[in-house]
């Protein structure tokens, strides 16, 4: 919990003819991050190349199928919008045979698929071409407005007729000139037509008639072509609707083997032999020790070598789990740095309860993460994790809200009730300002420790001394000169000299450490804690806010007629948008004291994730 969790990196030598098994254990189990030998490197499995030809022709055909995507309304769109994220129906995995029999009897259908899906999206974009051209034409031809068939323009052994833009003067009482906007129509004897080419951009249309006769062809072309497509993609759809399931499938087992086909070319081979390296937990070594002898029936060496710069793999428990991924934003924690997240889950809980701090506001919020939870969090992991966030952050709020006796702000006093609270941030926000700051400096310092211990742990004594404990002596010796100054606390003369004492060897090891920088260790400390302030500050603002809606829709609620209708949209749209937006700060905010206050005292990230050589099945199921 403390720390990632510890790993071993093994070799592992076996017959070349165990490959296979070896590498689907390792996919199923997906212990061990594999890594690239230094040896000749192996080749990958012999299907690989269908494996790929089959996953291109898959995607593509889910590239056509998104040709055909239905127009949805408002209506229907907010619909699969709830249905896809907050509502959930697992779905009976398909069977399917082992893999080559798989190739046996699926390989057909997909190529007989992808020839007809291609076809279709052939035949669309040959007909979208045929718009794009003819739109251009259309926006030519509907500039001219020369009532004249388009037959005679050209040369002629008399007369050149041409219709274009002048780009020079043609001072010539031979050449005839009809100028309309930009256009210009020119008729010139033949002799003459060097002269018009010079001072005149020629169009070139070959087109017969007018050009209002010809925009009414165009239109009538486009809107043909138009129809067409729409029947291709009704085909797709067709298509769609009654493969696309089944495809998602067969594209789950293609990206599986494929995984596993191309693996090996991370192996070390020899004539006979493969040699394969990686990470993986130590807790997870003799098992997979245990099933590596199994496999190849004795047939293997298995040797632990130096673990130099690992992988890192969090170990938290499980309520706190989720959390990891708010860490990770910032960074992964190195191999032998101590992972936040023990101390980040509940002190982020209590930041953000306290800054969105009202009850109803909880309640939303609870009842949108469990929703999420239940919904596309059975699908997504990180969906997952992010409403166990928001579950575990709005039932705290609720907590929170009744402390602080925020119900929609102050709802309950316009209907006569009272409602009691510990700590109201607007009638008494001193003591939230005091609780913010105490709950500050306690965080600093916890940080503060946690470098100590980090400092302690790399043996870096010089940086534990100047770097952490120095702090300890300069806020205690501080506090107590500060108190008595300000007269907060009084002391005896002995533990004045103490404050004395302590703040001087503080304040000379700081000094001493970073020479004329220490000025802004000092006023940065001093910036890191008032910052806590925000705490208080989002509070008043959830509270605030929420009783200015209140305020205004009581106000509109004496209107005449539609008083009592508008009083309800401003309270109901009033405190969604408060809720939404304060949610937003309480989560945005509490990431900051964290990441900028709190794991600058310690923590540095940079470590490598540990990505383990493992498969994800979710629609489909092999049968042996």
């Amino acid at each position: 919990m403390f720390l990632p969790q510890r790993m071993d990196k093994i070799l592992i030598v076996s017959l070349d003819e165990y490959k296979s098994r070896i590498i689907k254990y390792f996919h199923e189990k997906g212990v061990m991050q594999v890594i690239s030998t230094d040896l000749n490197k192996d080749f990958p499995l012999e299907l690989s190349k269908d494996i790929n030809s089959l996953l291109v022709k898959i995607e593509r055909i889910f590239e056509t199928f998104s040709l055909a995507k239905e127009e949805k309304t408002k209506k229907e769109q907010m619909k699969t919008f709830l249905g896809e994220y907050l509502t959930y129906r697992e779905e009976e995995r398909q069977k399917f045979p082992e893999f080559r029999r798989f190739l046996e009897e699926h390989s057909g259908e997909i190529n007989e698929v992808y020839k007809c899906v291609e076809n279709l999206s052939a035949k669309i974009s040959k007909d979208k071409e045929k718009i794009e051209y003819l739109q251009s034409e259309y926006e030519l031809l509907s500039e001219i407005e020369f009532d004249i068939d388009l037959r005679y323009l050209g040369r002629d052994k008399f007369i050149f007729i041409c219709i274009g833009k002048l780009k020079g003067d043609i001072e010539d009482e031979e050449i005839v000139l009809y100028k309309k906007e930009d256009y210009v129509l020119v008729i010139s004897p033949t002799d003459k037509v060097d002269k018009v080419l010079r001072n005149v951009d020629i169009i070139e249309i070959k087109k017969t008639g007018t050009p209002k006769e010809n925009l009414e062809k165009i239109e009538k072309e486009i809107e043909d072509l138009k129809k067409e497509i729409c029947n291709y993609e009704e085909e797709i759809k067709k298509i769609k609707n009654k493969k696309e399931k089944l495809f998602k499938a067969y594209h789950e087992i293609l990206n599986i083997e494929k995984e596993r086909a191309d693996i090996p070319t991370k192996f070390g081979r020899t004539e006979k032999t493969i040699v394969i390296t990686g990470y993986l937990p130590k807790k997870e070594m003799s098992t997979v020790k245990e099933e590596i002898e199994n496999i190849t029936e004795g047939y293997c060496h298995l040797e632990l070598l130096d673990c130099d710069d690992p992988p890192v793999k969090l170990s938290n428990p499980k309520v706190i789990r989720p959390f990891e991924m708010l860490v990770e934003m910032f960074g992964t924690p190195k191999y032998s740095e101590i992972d936040p997240t023990f101390i980040l889950a509940p002190v982020y809980i209590l930041f953000y309860a306290i800054m969105l701090g009202d009850v109803f506001y909880g309640v939303l919020q609870t009842i949108f993460a469990f929703l999420l939870y239940r919904g596309i969090g059975k699908k997504s992991k990180g969906m997952r994790d992010f409403s166990y966030i928001l579950l575990a952050c709005g039932i705290a709020t609720i907590i929170a809200g009744a402390i602080m006796g925020s119900y929609f702000g102050d709802i309950f006093k316009y209907g006569g009730y009272k409602i009691p609270s510990l700590l109201n941030p607007l009638e008494n926000p001193m003591s939230l300002l005091k609780l913010a700051l105490i709950i500050g400096i306690i965080h600093l310092n916890v940080g503060i420790t946690l470098g100590l211990i980090k400092n302690v742990m790399n043996k870096s004594y010089k940086s534990a001394l100047f770097e952490n404990i120095s702090w300890y002596f300069t806020q205690i010796g501080g506090g107590i000169l500060i108190g008595r100054f300000f007269q907060w606390f009084l002391f005896s003369e002995t533990v004045m000299d103490i404050g004395i004492i302590f703040a001087l060897i503080g304040v000379s090891m700081i000094v001493y450490d970073k020479k004329g920088l220490s000025f802004f260790d000092f006023t940065g400390f001093l910036g890191d804690w008032l910052s806590y302030a925000r705490i208080l500050a989002l509070a008043l603002a959830t509270s605030g806010i929420a009783m200015t809606v209140n305020i205004v829709a009581r106000m509109v609620y004496g209107l005449p007629i539609i008083g009592m209708i508008l009083a309800f949209l401003v309270f109901v749209g009033g405190q969604l948008f408060n809720f939404v937006l304060e949610a937003l700060g309480s989560f945005v905010h509490s990431l900051r004291l964290h990441y900028v206050e709190f794991f600058s005292k310690f923590y540095e990230s940079g470590g490598e994730k540990f990505v383990p050589f493992r498969m994800e099945r979710k629609l489909t199921e092999v049968i042996e």
